[in-house]
């Protein structure tokens, strides 16, 4: 073979092994597009999960990171919550997760999360927020066209399952965190009802939320729902969603009246009551300095704090958060240790090992699981909330003195989460919340 012959075959070899792999590079665009186009594909004949009132928050959809791995952890995650009668998870969508580049989708998390979820029997809260920060689309408001497509292909691929839908968090932090301050209420309103109208249309039997508003001194709730309401945001949205930090157990009552009272004046429907964060930090572990709440208290406040949004109606209470983010080092300095003191709010740690405050919210699920509501007495220190089992017999639960001293003069027996109690001596169990039968 002459050398000619030699350099014409390789030639002829080079140019087919290029057409090989340009056909296979076609075929492999053509299967991404194809899986784009198609989205994702749900189980037939699966339907959404009911749910019970109690559900938790845990970042499930978030890329692993210093702060945690629940992603890798989802499977037990979900295991442990459905066993546990709180099988309905809020979790965080993100613009700037799915469409960090413009035009470019990545669905990896999302859907082996939603996956998962199928499998598990487990409801999911989609949050959806967080535009691409500093990237292509922020501020939000200003590129809502963009928003509105990836709101439109998030309900087109899951909405075979997920039928929840929260729109935003927390944009009334002052620190514009979430959302610009000065861009306040209009521009908000108006996402929020372009993006209700776009699940409606596609989703009529979904339930949409007005993103959960955060409450304190950093965080003005009334004011914006003063705004926003005016606006009409209440004629798209099926319920209202909050994060009362601050008013914990039966302070909770006067808040939720006076947030009754304000949407009154503005729909004639019974838009829902959603809490979609509520939460208090356990110890920093086993710490021998004292510091950070007791295991008992972090139960207690919880269960509390349930229940009187349970006596007052509300809808759906979700725990922040299922697990801690961070383990205890006791050689950490107090101020650090206090300034992420949210990393302990969890019901689990971070390995998973439940706390104390995991098995009173599974033990309340359980309780309200055959519970209806009949009434409720507030007192200065507590509360007393009075229900009917499904044999119709009353039953209490307490928490104060006051309380606690009512409910012991109908001659019942009584339990905390963890033990019988003897209702002779109750002097250490005003702080705990009491069931009686």
């Amino acid at each position: 073979m002459t050398k000619s012959t030699k350099n014409q075959l390789f030639s002829r070899i080079l140019i087919f092994l290029v057409v090989i792999i340009l056909i296979f590079s076609l075929v492999g665009c053509k299967k991404g597009k194809q899986q784009e186009d198609e989205g994702y594909e749900t189980e037939p004949g699966l339907i959404p999960p009911d749910s019970g009132f109690i559900a938790v928050t845990s970042h499930v959809t978030r890329e692993p990171n210093k702060y945690g791995s629940e992603f890798n952890d989802r499977k037990e995650i979900m295991s442990l919550t459905k066993e546990a009668g709180m099988g309905f998870i809020r979790t965080g969508f993100k613009w700037a997760d799915v469409e960090a580049e413009k035009g470019v989708w990545n669905w990896e998390l999302t859907d082996k999360v939603v996956k998962d979820a199928e499998k598990n029997g487990v409801r999911i809260l989609a949050l959806v927020h967080r535009p691409p920060l500093e990237t292509w689309a922020y501020p939000a408001h200003e590129h809502l066209d963009g928003w509105l497509i990836f709101l439109d292909k998030v309900v087109g691929r899951y909405g075979d399952y997920i039928v929840d839908w929260e729109i935003w968090n927390e944009p009334n932090v002052v620190s514009g965190k979430y959302w610009p301050q000065d861009a306040l209420p209009d521009e908000y309103a108006e996402l929020v009802i372009k993006s209700a109208k776009l699940i409606k249309e596609k989703q009529p039997e979904s339930t949409v939320l007005l993103g959960g508003l955060a409450t304190g001194k950093k965080a003005d709730a009334f004011g914006l729902w003063e705004g926003l309401f005016p606006l009409g945001v209440l004629d798209y949205v099926d319920g209202v969603a909050f994060h009362p930090y601050e008013y914990p157990a039966h302070e909770l009552f006067s808040f939720d009246s006076q947030l009754k009272n304000l949407i009154s004046q503005y729909s004639n429907s019974k838009e829902e009551l959603w809490i979609t964060e509520f939460g208090r930090h356990s110890p920093y572990e086993e710490d021998p300095r004292g510091r950070g709440a007791s295991y008992e208290f972090q139960a207690d406040i919880n269960m509390a704090t349930a229940l009187a949004f349970w006596a007052d109606g509300g809808e759906h209470f979700f725990i922040y958060k299922l697990i801690d983010q961070a383990v205890y080092n006791p050689n950490t300095a107090k101020e650090v240790i206090e300034k992420h003191h949210s990393s302990f709010f969890g019901l689990l740690k971070k390995d998973l090992t439940p706390k104390p405050a995991f098995n009173a919210m599974k033990w309340l699920a359980g309780k309200l699981e055959d519970l209806a509501y009949v009434s409720h007495q507030e007192f200065g220190d507590g509360a007393l909330i009075e229900a009917i089992d499904s044999g119709d017999k009353k039953v209490y639960f307490t928490w104060g003195e006051t309380a606690v001293n009512e409910a012991k003069s109908k001659g019942l027996s009584a339990e905390t989460y963890s033990e019988q109690v003897d209702i002779s001596n109750l002097d250490n169990y005003y702080d705990k919340v009491l069931f009686w039968r």
